[in-house]
This record gives structure tokens, sequence and C-alpha cells, in this order.
């Protein structure tokens, strides 16, 4: 009899693992979702809109954007920590960066420096 109830412990516990979802880590969560990013007075080009998108997968986060011209540019790492982000990228042949954080009244908008020259703002679309 015990080994029954204790079989049939295990069984739920087991079906109960395989059907959970991993929780998406909350400072991660802040910046999922659709952004519109730009970059303030770049050389030749002024402001560059880059409407970014970032999905959780496996505890980290992935994403790209798209320019006004329809170019799509792979993120190749995010590194969040609490309401701070960094984002690398290769960018015209260049490898870049750009380091955010969070607006502590509202959280839908980031202001921060692309190559710690040129400011970045953005604003959660979705």
């Amino acid at each position: 009899m015990k080994n029954i109830i204790l079989l049939s412990i295990i069984a739920m516990f087991l079906m109960n693992g395989c059907n959970s979802e991993k929780a998406v880590p909350e400072d991660l969560q802040k910046f999922a979702g659709k952004w519109e990013i730009t970059i303030k007075d770049l050389p030749k080009e002024g402001d560059k809109l880059l409407t970014t998108y970032l999905t959780p997968k496996d505890s980290i986060l992935k994403g790209y954007f798209v320019e006004t011209n329809g170019g799509r540019t792979e993120l190749a790492t995010i590194e969040v920590n609490g309401n701070k982000m960094k984002c690398k990228f290769n960018w015209g042949g260049h490898n870049v960066s750009y380091k955010v954080e969070l607006d502590e009244q509202s959280p839908n908008l980031m202001n921060g420096r692309f190559l710690n020259i040129f400011k970045v703002v953005g604003e959660k679309i979705e």
C-alpha cells in the first residue's frame, strides 16, 4: 500500500513538472516586448529609429531590430541587470553596442547611450 501511495505521489510530481513552463525572470520581463528605440544625432543620418523586438527565451532575452528601410539586424547579445540593459550587435560591418536604463517613474521609457557617445531613447509600444 505504501508503494502505491509513493508511486502516485511521484507520478503526480512528474506530470506537474513536465507541464509547467519556466517562469520568466522579472528583470527580463520588464524589457520584453516591442520598443521604438531612437539613436539621436548620428553623423550624416541625424536621428535613427530602430523598431526593436525583445523576447524572453530560456532565461535570456533574444531580439532584433528593423530599420525604417526594412533592414533587419539580430542582437548578438543582450545583458540585463535589474533596470539596465546592454545590447551588442553587428551594424554595417562594425561591432557596436548601446546601454540603456528604464525610467524609474515610467517603466515604458528608457534612456542611455550608443557607443557611449550618442543619446538613446526608447518607448515600449507593446
